[in-house]
């Protein structure tokens, strides 16, 4: 697969947000990131990558080994396409966790057949089938699973006991961009004696899909609560 074309128009749109005033880029899609390197190439502004601000939460909330002696495991469920990028495996790696994958059997049992359930509208179907795939990977006695297909958060209840283990990477980068717009409000304010405006913020969606949207909600609301404009 030629990806040049992919990376091209990537550089593009960075160019456009870098040109327009933005002071920080984030990209809330998953298999974005697997070019994330070349379209964060020289670019000037802070670029979040969410496989890392995931791997920051982790290790920021001190999780324990389920079994005593062993390492920390993190299990990980995505979509082929983005298991194969292998980015979350080499974040979490970095960070001294253990990442545990679906075995081929579960994918190809449990994983595909939930994204086809989910794609033809068969939310029982793709419900039950997310349950079985999050209940094997606990078997491996992980610690916590990143649930990298923002489209199945949907399916389980809120206070589901297999959510309340799981991490929406989409939520965790939300939190990453909050915290760094706060800092640079901190910052903004001691510049209040010169007058200035607060700085416009810039979202940019990678494709169309309701979870974008959505995660640029919680963005947009934060910004405007500290002042800033968000286009």
């Amino acid at each position: 697969m030629d990806t040049s074309q992919i990376v091209h128009n990537m550089r593009n749109k960075r160019n456009f947000l870098e040109k327009s005033g933005a002071c920080c880029i984030v990209m809330p899609c998953h298999i974005s990131h697997s070019w994330y390197d070349e379209a964060s190439q020289e670019c000037s502004l802070p670029y979040l990558h969410i496989a890392e601000c995931v791997a920051s939460e982790l290790k920021e909330a001190k999780l324990k080994p389920i079994e005593a002696g062993s390492p920390l495991r993190i299990g990980l469920l995505a979509t082929n396409a983005t298991l194969a990028a292998g980015f979350y495996q080499e974040k979490f790696q970095n960070q001294g966790f253990e990442v545990v994958l679906p075995d081929k059997a579960t994918m190809e049992h449990t994983v595909i057949p939930a994204i086809e359930a989910l794609n033809r509208k068969d939310m029982e179907g793709a419900c039950n089938l997310l349950r079985i795939a999050l209940q094997v990977l606990l078997v491996r006695a992980v610690s916590s699973i990143v649930l990298a297909f923002h489209d199945m958060w949907d399916l389980l209840p809120q206070d589901d006991p297999l959510l309340k283990k799981s991490i929406d990477p989409l939520d965790a980068l939300a939190r990453s961009t909050v915290k760094w717009v706060k800092s640079l409000h901190r910052k903004h304010r001691k510049t209040e004696s010169a007058q200035l405006k607060p700085p416009s913020v810039y979202l940019f969606l990678v494709r169309r899909s309701l979870n974008k949207y959505s995660f640029c909600i919680v963005i947009c609301k934060t910004l405007l609560k500290l002042g800033f404009t968000c286009k």
